[in-house]
């Protein structure tokens, strides 16, 4: 028996918005979520199977990666194409680019589903950026695997192409990946790093270096509580909520363009999280409001050029989690909505389009969920060729009458009727979308299809 797929889709109201969402994170070009009932779900590019659906079809809508609902941790950066998860029983699940063995599955070939990594069922947290991946441990062990060009692995020698531990202390308690260079701070709140140096990423007061391959501690304070790191700098919150940034300026200036130690941005003490884009930094401070700084759509509303110091994104008070990637960012809300602006250019935001937001808007909850099991019916109605570009074939004992197209989030785009079994689809976009075929008995069957 094969597996059909059949398509529930559930009516929420337009005001609900994205009220479903338990975490979300921000990759190269492609953005994935994880909602409140487990499962996981991807939009954007796909250029190297990272959507994890099997194919390399961009989306522009929030579409589910696999069926499963146990997902609780999913990592990718700015400069990401692959991407890690861990499901609740501790195991570690990656796929998307390869090519330097950051995946972890011992090769460095491509994934479009998700693969898992070894067979333990221990790991607690995840990060990766580009080439590289970390992991920790629930026994505080600290893991790494990919390129190791610069160092960045925390060890001496060439790639690894699985997770390899990185020395043996087993105090790790957080960790984060910019290009070429790691962050971690351990449970007596010390920070370290690794990796390179060139344009300052270490903050330990030099540049130039480009292999550091051993970590080495930030300065001497044992206060640091949650570290972030994109591209060529990074940011760091203490315990006492004091913000904190080092590496390449976000403005470059030609005089001195790095700051090679950890300096102190502003005067305030009430910083919650923060989250390191390519080229500009968010954070949500403990009374729930939302900053940013930096170059680009920092989301109020206009483009800027250079931010040196935080400004806020809106008046809103409710935030609570960050994410930020390439030249966009996502942030939930305490009702757990997800908001979303920035450069749209591959649909990373997730709306549908390929509209620039300058300030945040919201993404709706899925409204297809795509689930499968066995069946023998699946001789009723099948297609081909699938994927396809212009035509398709429908196949099955039926006669069938017309049917509906719709996009994978539920929208209806076009009802039509059928002749001599062939349906003309060249107007479609891109993607993914289900088909609804009626018959004379006026029975329906689902397929989905992928247009390429």
């Amino acid at each position: 028996m094969r597996k059909i797929y059949f398509l529930f889709i559930i009516l929420i109201s337009s005001l609900t918005y994205s009220q479903c969402w338990k975490t979300v994170t921000s990759g190269y070009k492609t953005s994935y979520g994880i909602k409140n009932d487990g499962t996981l779900w991807g939009w954007g590019v796909n250029e190297f199977g990272q959507l994890g659906n099997g194919t390399t079809v961009d989306s522009t809508v929030p579409i589910q990666i696999g069926n499963e609902n146990d997902w609780i941790e999913v990592a990718a950066m700015d400069g990401s194409s692959h991407v890690l998860a861990i499901k609740k029983n501790g195991t570690l699940w990656a796929w998307g680019w390869n090519s330097w063995g950051q995946v972890g599955n011992g090769n460095n070939t491509n994934i479009s589903v998700p693969t898992q990594i070894g067979t333990d069922t221990n790991w607690k947290t995840i990060a990766c950026y580009d080439n590289h991946s970390l992991a920790l441990k629930k026994d505080g062990t600290l893991w790494a695997w990919g390129n190791n060009y610069n160092g960045q692995l925390g060890m001496t020698g060439g790639h690894r192409y699985y997770p390899t531990q990185v020395g043996s202390d087993n105090n790790w308690a957080v960790i984060a990946t910019a290009l070429s260079t790691s962050y971690a701070i351990k449970t007596n709140g010390t920070l370290w790093a690794w990796g390179d140096n060139n344009r300052a990423q270490l903050g330990n007061g030099t540049f130039g270096v480009w292999n550091n391959p051993t970590p080495t501690q930030i300065g001497v304070d044992t206060n640091w509580k949650t570290v972030s790191a994109g591209h060529v700098r990074a940011a760091a919150i203490k315990t006492d909520g004091t913000l904190w940034q080092w590496g390449e300026k976000f403005n470059f200036p030609v005089a001195a363009p790095y700051q090679t130690f950890p300096i102190q941005v502003g005067n305030d003490n009430n910083w919650k999280d923060l989250e390191l884009g390519y080229l500009y930094a968010t954070a949500i401070k403990t009374d729930g409001t939302l900053w940013s700084w930096g170059y680009g759509e920092l989301g109020d509303g206009t483009f800027h050029g250079f931010t040196a110091n935080p400004i806020p994104v809106n008046s809103q008070n409710d935030w609570k989690f960050i994410s930020s990637g390439m030249y966009y960012s996502m942030a939930l809300k305490n009702d757990n909505s997800l908001w979303v602006w920035g450069s749209n250019s591959n649909g990373v935001l997730g709306d549908g389009t390929t509209v620039t937001k300058l300030y945040p808007v919201p993404i709706s909850c899925p409204l297809l969920v795509l689930s499968t099991y066995e069946t023998n019916i699946d001789k009723n109605f099948d297609i081909y060729p699938n994927p396809a570009r212009n035509t398709i074939t429908i196949v099955g004992n039926n006669d069938f009458v017309n049917i509906h197209v719709y996009s994978i989030e539920g929208r209806f785009i076009k009802d039509f009727s059928i002749e001599n079994k062939k349906v003309n689809i060249s107007f479609l976009e891109k993607g993914i979308y289900i088909l609804k075929a009626r018959d004379k008995k006026n029975n329906f069957y689902t397929k989905k299809l992928i247009k390429q």
